[in-house]
């Protein structure tokens, strides 16, 4: 068993996906009921990619990220992430990615030298090959030492469309999707009611909502707790870990995650935070206090979610 999970950003928040390839609102439900399951210790990673390019970014393969300041970035980032674990005490970790992505991907990902442009205009039985993004690569490095495995969530959980016809590595069809990925989270697959979710396999357009809720990770852990309202507004969440100590790696964290949420609030999405609640979430009130200072972020406390519209 694993010490903590690793969640890369849009497992749990889909806002950050470039336009046009998500078949969620916010949160990837499944994923959600394997925290509400299992309880395990986890960190929503940064999306380095809206970090990086922002949230107007085209569709890239992994060719285009595969450049020297993104790789610098990431793994700068990925070395902040293994001095965090460090100072929790984490010997072992598990990372959750998204399968194809060119950042995010463990097992296949969408890989052309000599292309860019939309993915939907990829021929993916020739662009999808074996391998990993290239933020995956960078933590998969630094994160040597921690015993690490890792999984990326099947393209039927994630993309709208057939985007997995293509793929060697992952399920092809919805109910199996499902079936492995309860695997992999540690859910028994008869819990998960895929009458729910049978709406993915008519998705076919982008579906992001373009809300997201800041607020201390801890709060996740609440199964009926407040952030629930949010998550079934299709709200994305932003979650922010509370830290042993502040050092330069901790800062370096917070500041990226500022970041990636300053530019989702200058691409037009909404940014809501729940108020600090004193010094049980220091970094997250340190994170607020970042939020604050950077002037471009309308950001707004709330406890209540706005109603869609």
């Amino acid at each position: 068993m694993v010490d903590m999970l690793l969640l890369h950003h849009c497992n749990l928040n889909m806002n950050v996906r470039a336009p046009g390839i998500s078949v969620w609102r916010g949160v990837v439900e499944v994923v959600l009921e394997a925290l509400y399951a299992n309880r395990p210790k986890f960190i929503q990673l940064p999306c380095p990619e809206a970090v990086y390019l922002g949230l107007r970014r085209w569709w890239f393969v992994k060719e285009q990220y595969d450049n020297a300041m993104y790789r610098s970035f990431c793994r700068k980032l990925a070395s902040s992430v293994a001095d965090i674990l460090r100072m929790e005490d984490v010997s072992s970790v598990k990372l959750v990615g998204l399968g194809l992505s060119p950042s995010c991907a463990y097992r296949e990902t969408q890989s052309d030298g000599s292309w860019g442009g939309k993915p939907r205009d990829v021929d993916f039985s020739k662009n999808v090959k074996t391998g990993m993004g290239v933020w995956s690569e960078e933590l998969v490095k630094a994160l040597e030492a921690f015993h690490a495995s890792y999984y990326d969530l099947p393209p039927p959980l994630i993309y709208p469309g057939k985007r997995g016809e293509h793929t060697s590595l992952y399920p092809k069809t919805l109910e199996q999707a499902f079936a492995e990925t309860a695997a992999e989270l540690g859910l028994n697959p008869s819990t998960i009611d895929l009458k729910k979710y049978s709406f993915l396999k008519a998705v076919d357009e982008d579906l992001r909502s373009g809300r997201n809720i800041v607020a201390p990770l801890e709060m996740a852990y609440e199964e009926s707790g407040e952030l629930n309202r949010f998550i079934e507004e299709g709200y994305g969440l932003v979650l922010i870990p509370e830290f042993r100590t502040a050092n330069e790696s901790t800062e370096f964290y917070l500041d990226v995650m500022a970041t990636q949420v300053e530019n989702q609030a200058r691409a037009g999405q909404t940014v809501a935070a729940v108020h600090p609640h004193g010094e049980k979430t220091r970094s997250y009130s340190r994170f607020v206090q970042l939020l604050i200072d950077r002037k471009a972020i309308p950001i707004e406390f709330t406890s209540k979610p706005r109603t869609s519209e």
